[in-house]
């Protein structure tokens, strides 16, 4: 007699530069934590915020690579599918190359030059990059090229490197382009630094005015713009992951305890060593209740933190994420009302409180 199927008790959608991160250590820690069971799918974020807008896809959660796609496709007026957003990791763009390629001898000589990060993009060498209307990393790579053009006076960098933003010849699915690169099917690629770093492939730095990286340069990167075919425009800025629970989602409370799992240390540190930057910030656009963002770099931590000003997020400290008190305290705190449960939770699908769930350690916000 065959065992009947779990039915999920939480559905994310996320980043394909997230899978080994999340689909590798946050899902299944926070499943170990909670006792609730993930269903997860990867992809482009600006594509699956799209396909939640259109109805075509169901989610509890989408983990985008790209806070933008929050408002300008899931928060669009009149279509309105999320209210608010966790952002909980930053990260940088790097340019990456092949050992494997034909070229990588002359790749390494071109990499210990001085600014062998241009010599590796001017030398002709293959390159790969996703599509920007499926992708941030597609029209972040764009960005980057345009701001070495008006920051560092690199003139017809962008035409001699990529050619047309949609360029055939460079455009890869964004899944198969870090699998190419350590085949040696393409010899270099701007990626993000967590994905370098993941897969232990040589890289080098960019300049942080063209890095995407750095929350002190906002105004620089908002100079760099891309528009989709639909008329959408995306502009240049920090590379901010986030966490945004939808309103059609089945199992709210299950969102808002994952949610609380990411703000956590321990989700911090597992973030963090994998590359990308922890951080912390509960986001409702068009909404001044919370006050302004602020963000830091803490002394001894290379971490950027962006903090929340109102004491209410302070309050969700030193409980688990699986209570429920946790979960409906951060979705109140971000939307102004406690989480309507529905019957998702009335037909079981939403688990009790583990009694083996550690009750001391600290899950919570911490105020920085």
């Amino acid at each position: 007699m065959s065992t009947p199927t779990r039915v999920a008790d939480l559905e994310v959608l996320y980043a394909g530069s997230l899978q080994e991160v999340a689909a590798g250590e946050l899902f299944p820690r926070f499943e170990r934590l909670t006792g609730y069971r993930c269903e997860e799918r990867g992809g482009g974020s600006r594509e699956w915020a799209k396909q939640l807008r259109l109805g075509r896809v169901r989610a509890d959660v989408l983990l985008s690579a790209d806070a933008s796609v929050n408002e300008l496709e899931l928060m669009r007026p009149g279509e309105e599918v999320a209210e608010w957003y966790l952002i909980f990791a930053t990260n940088e763009l790097v340019i990456a190359y092949s050992t494997d390629s034909p070229s990588s001898v002359q790749m390494r000589a071109l990499a210990q030059e001085k600014d062998g990060w241009l010599r590796l993009l001017q030398a002709g060498y293959r390159i790969g990059r996703p599509d920007p209307e499926v992708d941030p990393k597609g029209y972040r790579t764009l960005f980057a090229l345009q701001l070495a053009e008006a920051r560092l006076g690199l003139r017809g960098l962008v035409a001699q490197v990529a050619g047309p933003a949609r360029n055939p010849e460079q455009l890869h699915a964004a899944a198969e382009l870090m699998p190419m690169l350590e085949r040696g099917d393409l010899d270099v690629m701007l990626c993000y630094r967590s994905q370098a770093e993941e897969t232990r492939v040589p890289f080098l730095a960019l300049p942080e005015q063209i890095n995407l990286g750095s929350p002190d340069l906002a105004e620089v990167y908002a100079a760099a713009s891309y528009q989709c075919t639909d008329g959408t425009v995306y502009r240049g800025a920090l590379i901010a992951y986030t966490a945004t629970p939808i309103r059609s989602g089945r199992h709210p409370l299950a969102a808002a305890a994952f949610l609380v799992f990411l703000a956590s240390r321990e989700a911090a540190e597992i973030i963090e060593r994998h590359g990308f930057r922890g951080a912390r910030a509960v986001v409702r656009p068009q909404s001044s209740r919370h006050g302004d963002l602020t963000w830091r770099r803490p002394a001894a931590s290379r971490a950027q933190v962006a903090v929340l000003l109102p004491s209410k997020v302070g309050s969700l400290q030193c409980r688990p994420p699986r209570s429920p008190e946790v979960g409906e305290d951060l979705w109140e705190s971000a939307t102004g009302r406690r989480p309507a449960l529905g019957s998702p939770q009335q037909e079981g699908s939403q688990p009790g409180l583990s009694p083996s769930l550690p009750q001391s350690r600290a899950y919570g916000w911490t105020m920085q």
